[in-house]
């Protein structure tokens, strides 16, 4: 068996198991990161604002930082910080006073800035998978992320399972994730370049594509705000409570494994293509919620109505989701995938604070205000999409 582990490590003629064990545990970060950012502002809601900031500068800053250092090495780093500052929170959670309160805001900070295995994996996937179908490559990472939601949202739901055992359980799965990186994913090659190649490689990106590269940023933050002004919606005829609350998200999570699906099975239509056809289901699911789904009728199916509303919408973002790293990577080279699909992050982070701190200093969500606020936003993406496309080529893959 050892001889066999040292032979998968070392051997020319095993990259490919070599490869796909690094993929396989990458995948596992992203889902396993996703599900502690939403678990650890479930337990601890009260740090949110400055996990959200923390979180907007970390996904950028160790994004690239994986570009300059060894992609590998950060991301084992950022597992043992996850298991480490997970850990901590577990342990702390019942406990109270000052010093407690300033451990765990300490810890919070350190996750969002350091725990980034998520966005260090997502660009560790791009290395070895550089030259394949980007697009299905990204659908492969945004469906990771999803389902982890799925599953999560089953736990919760089915087997009355709170967030905070859940986050002791991921404890053991980080775990498992760091020994499989450890042994598979130690990339011990030197290259005295290194830093002069991602210097060269910024270049295009910052300044002879900026007014491009901005103007997809653009297109980004747009298509999340308008997501998540619908995804934090809670207007409906009947209340929500907790669980019927939770069936509109699961039923968001299962929608977009299922556009990620659908988008990555799909090589001849462009970026351009799908992410009119993500912005445009997203856009019929709030267009046909408005008409059916704010009429004050009581009426038991109007929750199925409410649930496959959010279903509709979420299978619109999981095909718009992977385009913009698509879109935003494609074309760059390898040594500054992890600044640049970092930045997609911290926008996507930028709209989820952006959006929860309206909806919590205008009292508004469980008022009309949001789910028309999405549906001007997503059509604010459409018209940016036409005018980004009148200008630029999109290449397919």
């Amino acid at each position: 068996m050892k001889s066999l582990l040292n032979s998968i490590k070392s051997d020319p003629e095993h990259k490919n198991i070599r490869d796909s064990i690094t993929i396989f545990a990458s995948l596992g970060a992203l889902g396993l990161c996703q599900v502690l950012k939403g678990l650890l502002v479930a337990v601890f809601p009260s740090f949110l604002p400055l996990f959200f900031t923390a979180q907007f500068f970390g996904s950028t800053i160790q994004g690239f930082i994986s570009d300059i250092i060894k992609r590998s090495l950060v991301f084992n780093i950022s597992l043992c910080v996850v298991i480490l500052i997970t850990s901590t929170l577990a342990y702390t959670n019942h406990l109270h006073g000052s010093s407690i309160n300033l451990i765990q805001m300490t810890s919070i900070v350190l996750f969002a800035i350091g725990g980034n295995a998520d966005i260090v994996g997502r660009a560790e996937i791009i290395d070895i998978r550089y030259k394949s179908d980007r697009r299905k490559v990204m659908s492969w990472t945004v469906f990771s992320e999803a389902f982890s939601w799925v599953l999560i949202g089953l736990l919760m739901r089915y087997f009355q399972l709170n967030p905070f055992n859940i986050l002791v359980g991921t404890i053991f799965l980080a775990v498992a994730l760091l020994i499989i990186s450890l042994i598979f994913n130690n990339d011990k090659t030197r290259d005295p370049d290194h830093w002069q190649r991602v210097k060269n490689a910024l270049k295009p990106a910052l300044k002879k594509h900026f007014n491009r590269t901005f103007f997809a940023y653009l297109i980004v933050l747009t298509g999340e705000l308008a997501y998540f002004f619908f995804f934090y919606s809670q207007v409906n005829p009947l209340d929500k409570n907790a669980v019927l609350l939770a069936d509109s998200y699961l039923s968001s999570f299962i929608g977009m494994s299922l556009g990620c699906v659908f988008v990555g099975s799909f090589k001849k239509t462009g970026d351009f293509s799908n992410l009119m056809i993500g912005f445009l289901v997203s856009f019929l699911s709030i267009v046909l919620f408005i008409s059916g789904g704010m009429e004050t009728l009581i009426d038991p199916g109007v929750f199925k109505f409410d649930s496959f509303i959010f279903l509709l919408n979420g299978f619109g973002s999981g095909i718009f989701l992977p385009c913009f790293y698509s879109m935003i990577s494609r074309g760059h080279s390898v040594h500054v995938q992890g600044f640049l699909t970092g930045t997609i992050d911290s926008l996507r982070v930028l709209g989820d604070s952006l959006t929860s701190t309206v909806l919590v200093v205008t009292v508004a969500a469980q008022s009309p205000f949001p789910i028309y606020i999405s549906c001007m936003l997503f059509s604010s993406s459409i018209i940016l999409l036409v005018f980004y496309k009148k200008n630029n080529d999109f290449k397919k893959s």
